[in-house]
């Protein structure tokens, strides 16, 4: 299920979380002058970033963040929330629903103005054979090799790292220090657009409680362990003829198959789908499959949902959705309002579709993350490095270009040599 959030959060004003009295704030301050310290460490300084005041509450193994007296941030497990701390257990639906609820309770977040940047969807499976094993049987994913990261001495995890997600395996029994074969296995979307770009249309935390919302989710799981190339450690090499025992042997590297993938593509594509059908020939176990089955039967699981639960969940949704708020990547000069739909639509794409109503102040928003810019400069049109840092007004940034420009070097490349004047990035297509 859901596990990380990283979102800004809006509705509520900065001094009133900072005088909730359920959490207690913490910033560096020089320990010399008794000033704050507003970069956090010395390299900060040295690369020119602007000073950020950041205060830093924790509250049941999440954080809140307010930053210049203005920004307010959540981060963390809302796995680890529900259950103080662990997420080696089971995170269904519906608790994801009541750690929402809690939120808004205690500190008034309105899940409709909680907006994503960073999502963690995943599942705990128990598996019939040694976690370990199976983890020293994965050898790529899409073509790529994987990162190893070491867990402070409880074991490592493998990780494939792409430009919008990060997918993540490891050993969940072993990290916890529980007795049984449990594998974790997760997609870090560190970009939303990933998600979007797919159909799943994912802005706020009132969208996670979409029930078509997360049957999407656990499709791209499944498919992506599909993706997966695992080595079966039960085959029986010197039982294949000769060509095929070439091919289960060159199989098992890693390397190989990279290699092979940058050279020759299609003898790639074609080699490969031959090395999957010698596996499921000569191998008894097929590790691959049995998994496969474990994620889909887990996520049924935890997506499940009773009548009575909906209707509490439809009935808090109803309760707290604001009725205007700014149109998500619409940074225009005189913003629109918008109004939420009467009743909270169960079998919508996203939670938090709109309708046009009335055009009114002044206020402008980012164009990617909808912070309110109103005080930068009139043709502001992203987060300013001055407010936020450098590092999120970049994010910022790239989020708006970074499809332009793939456009136009996937069109570069396909028209190479056929058009007189060239295409360069940015260029009308």
């Amino acid at each position: 299920m859901i596990d990380y959030k990283y979102s800004d959060i809006g509705g509520i004003k900065p001094v009133d979380l900072l005088s909730n009295c359920l959490l207690e704030f913490y910033a560096n301050v020089n320990l010399v002058t008794a000033e704050l310290d507003y970069f956090k460490n010395a390299d900060r300084k040295k690369r020119g970033y602007t000073p950020a005041e950041e205060k830093i509450a924790k509250y049941n193994h999440c954080n809140f963040s307010v930053t210049n007296g203005k920004y307010i941030n959540f981060s963390g497990s809302v796995h680890e929330y529900f259950n103080d701390g662990d997420n080696s257990s089971d995170f269904n639906y519906y608790d994801l629903f009541k750690v929402t609820e809690e939120l808004h309770e205690k500190f008034k977040i309105n899940p409709f103005l909680d907006i994503l940047h960073n999502v963690e969807v995943g599942v705990n499976v128990l598996l019939p054979f040694n976690t370990q094993t199976l983890l020293n049987a994965i050898l790529f994913f899409k073509g790529k090799e994987y990162e190893l990261r070491q867990y402070r001495g409880r074991g490592y995890m493998i990780k494939f790292s792409f430009d919008q997600y990060e997918l993540k395996i490891y050993n969940k029994g072993y990290q916890k220090g529980l007795k049984k074969h449990l594998l974790r296995f997760e997609i870090k979307v560190t970009t939303m657009e990933f998600l979007r770009a797919k159909g799943i249309n994912i802005f706020n935390s009132a969208d996670l409680l979409n029930a078509d919302i997360h049957k999407m989710l656990g499709e791209i799981l499944v498919d992506f362990w599909r993706q997966l190339v695992i080595y079966d450690w039960s085959i029986k090499i010197e039982s294949a003829k000769p060509k095929e025992k070439a091919n289960l042997i060159d199989g098992q590297n890693a390397k190989y198959w990279k290699g092979l993938k940058e050279t020759n593509h299609e003898l790639y594509k074609k080699r490969l789908k031959r090395f999957r059908e010698l596996s499921m020939k000569y191998g008894k176990l097929n590790p691959q499959k049995v998994v496969l089955d474990l994620i889909e039967i887990k996520w049924a699981q935890l997506t499940k949902i009773e009548p009575h639960q909906l209707n509490k969940v439809n009935d808090f949704l109803n309760r707290i959705q604001p009725e205007i708020f700014p149109q998500n990547n619409r940074p225009t000069r005189k913003i629109e309002l918008l109004t939420i739909e009467t009743n909270f639509p169960q079998n919508k794409t996203s939670n938090s579709r709109l309708h046009q109503g009335n055009f009114t102040t002044e206020k402008r928003f980012c164009k990617t993350c909808c912070r309110d810019i109103s005080e930068q400069k009139g043709n502001s049109l992203f987060c300013s490095a001055k407010y936020v840092g450098e590092k999120a007004a970049r994010h910022c940034r790239n989020m708006d270009s970074n499809k332009r420009n793939n456009l136009a070097s996937r069109e570069k490349r396909r028209y190479e040599g056929l058009n007189i004047f060239g295409i360069r990035p940015g260029d009308q297509l």
